[in-house]
């Protein structure tokens, strides 16, 4: 099972009709095929959601619980914010 077929399964499992499901796939492989593709574990907007964060509130073991990250990260951002 490769990626493309989790990701079929996932969408059948949430009332996606299987023919929909199939062509997504297709169309998905068919752009990627043969390709490294990197998948990352955190959205893009990480950042950003965790800067709204530190402007709401300043506790940064408590952002850094929510978001599933260390401290460090969110002290990173918060000096990166600081220095622009």
């Amino acid at each position: 099972m490769d990626v493309i077929d989790r990701m079929q399964e996932l969408l059948t499992e949430n009332s996606i009709p299987i023919d929909k499901t199939k062509d997504i796939c297709k169309i998905i492989r068919y752009e990627f095929a043969g390709q490294l593709v990197y998948i990352t574990k955190r959205p893009k907007s990480l950042h950003s959601d965790i800067s709204k964060q530190l402007d709401l509130r300043g506790d940064l073991r408590e952002i850094a619980r929510q978001y599933s990250v260390s401290v460090n990260t969110v002290r990173r951002i918060l000096n990166r914010r600081r220095k622009k």
